[in-house]
């Protein structure tokens, strides 16, 4: 009789811990449920939740290198000069910082948490924004709101960038664009546009031999030329 009440005591802190694991895994593949990250919220990003928080938190480490490299150094060496020559350090650490932070975001008068989102086919909220990102073909936007849409194609892409990424001034076919074509460069594209805290360049600058051409007050307004220095 021992026995079978050990054993059934057991048995059951088994199943509730399998169940635990179970509810997780199924909470995690859900899209109507806003997940936080710090003070980021994930939506409808389903079974990419957690691959997204972890890019989000590389992001924020390779952020706080380069703040520390910045402070450190100063403007003084040859990659911050090459993307932001003549540039106030605190202005570049100063979007890194915010990226880091998360602050609220005012929309309409109202704070409103940073939300990363996963435009789909199947969300009733989120069908308008996914049409948008296959109709155009993007792979994130920024709509001037809390939010950064990452569409399906980003999700398809490498996570990191890689150093065969890495061009080499006198390839002139290169533009750098695979450094920018991974899911961690997109998405700190996208946040540099929401915590630029100026207007960012019209019309943007993508490739990085054409970011490296910028003048000062061009290059810290223009998002592609902080992912490039990062990536």
């Amino acid at each position: 009789m021992r026995f079978h009440l050990v054993y059934g005591k057991g048995l059951f802190k088994y199943i509730l811990i399998a169940l635990f694991f179970a509810s997780h895994v199924v909470a995690q593949s859900r899209t109507d449920i806003f997940y936080p990250s710090g003070n980021y919220l994930i939506y409808g990003c389903g079974a990419s939740t957690e691959a997204i928080k972890a890019i989000l938190g590389q992001v924020h480490q390779h952020l706080q290198k380069a703040i520390e490299t910045i402070e450190s150094a100063g403007p003084s060496t040859e990659t911050y000069n090459a993307f932001f020559r003549g540039v106030d350090p605190k202005i570049v650490t100063g979007v890194f910082r915010r990226i880091i932070a998360g602050g609220n975001i005012m929309v309409n008068g109202q704070p409103q948490h940073p939300s990363i989102t996963c435009p789909h086919a199947n969300h009733p909220m989120l069908r308008e924004h996914w049409k948008l990102c296959e109709g155009m073909k993007r792979f994130a936007y920024h709509d001037e709101s809390q939010f950064v849409f990452l569409c399906p194609r980003t999700l398809r892409l490498p996570a990191y960038p890689n150093v065969r990424d890495c061009v080499r001034r006198t390839n002139s076919k290169n533009r750098g664009i695979s450094l920018l074509e991974t899911q961690f460069t997109i998405l700190l594209h996208e946040l540099v546009h929401v915590y630029l805290n100026r207007p960012n360049l019209k019309p943007e600058v993508y490739g990085i031999f054409e970011c490296l051409e910028l003048p000062p007050e061009k290059s810290v307004a223009n998002a592609g030329s902080y992912a490039f220095y990062i990536a």
